[in-house]
């Protein structure tokens, strides 16, 4: 896909109630570049056995807010918030990371982090690293071509190449 021949894949997720599956891929030109601090909330981490390949923050995505009407009493305190028990959030991955051997030894997992660490993060596993400050929300353990939704499976499946 880029010219330059560096990319990254762009894995949409759908958790529904602590079940993740994938529901879509892009792969997107460019440079990815794995943090290593993170902020509070859901935090995705993509591991193939136990070497983290992506990391990142999520800004809210199981949150919907709405305001309430300015004529109501409850418009004096602010949003209205409804927690999602469905919802979709995106993660990321280097492409080079990802081929048809990769994709069953791939776990992804969705962590709840009510503080953020004070120090830089290695490359093991975040429950590794942080313990019980790391609440496990959800987890994918492996990705199945023929148990995904069939637009990213094909899509999927041309990235890997095994279309």
């Amino acid at each position: 896909m880029a010219e330059s021949g560096v990319s990254y894949v762009r894995l949409r997720l759908h958790n529904d109630g602590g079940t993740l599956s994938v529901v879509g891929a892009k792969e997107v030109s460019g440079p990815l570049t794995i943090p290593d601090y993170v902020s509070t909330g859901l935090i995705y981490e993509v591991l193939v056995e136990n070497r983290r390949i992506g990391l990142g923050s999520l800004p809210a995505p199981n949150v919907r807010r709405a305001f309430t009407n300015f004529d109501q009493r409850e418009a004096a305190f602010g949003h209205n918030e409804t927690v999602l028990e469905s919802y979709d959030f995106d993660v990321r991955v280097p492409k080079s990371e990802l081929s048809a051997d990769t994709l069953p030894r791939i776990a992804i997992q969705l962590h709840q982090v009510d503080a953020a660490p004070p120090t830089p993060l290695g490359r093991q596993a975040l429950r590794a690293q942080l313990g019980d400050a790391a609440t496990p929300v959800a987890t994918l353990t492996g990705i199945n071509l023929d148990e995904i939704e069939p637009d990213a499976r094909a899509e999927l499946a041309n990235i890997v190449g095994t279309r």
